[in-house]
């Protein structure tokens, strides 16, 4: 998923936004991780771990059914922007 991931944000994104879009990607993944495990340990205590564990395991079906909903499943190729119009130099001596 990863390498997909990857190739649509670089073929989207401009080249000088890369770094800034794989910073995002990766503070949005890794700063989930910690309220993940917090509210997976909170429902460990208020119901019980198989609880839990049923409940981790019926989130993991939210992400398919975003991913059938969206225009994702449609592509058979990766898209291709258009290159933008190039703006013709000025002439000297005219304003």
């Amino acid at each position: 998923m990863q390498i997909a991931e990857k190739s649509m944000r670089q073929i989207l994104c401009a080249p000088a936004f890369q770094a800034r879009m794989q910073a995002v990607s990766t503070t949005v993944t890794a700063g989930s991780r910690p309220l993940a495990a917090a509210t997976a340990g909170t429902l460990a205590l208020v119901l019980d771990v198989p609880a839990a564990l049923a409940v981790g395991a019926l989130l993991q079906v939210v992400p398919v059914l975003l991913l059938l909903a969206s225009p994702v499943r449609a592509l058979r190729a990766m898209p291709v922007l258009p290159v933008p119009a190039a703006v013709p130099p000025a002439r000297e001596g005219t304003s």
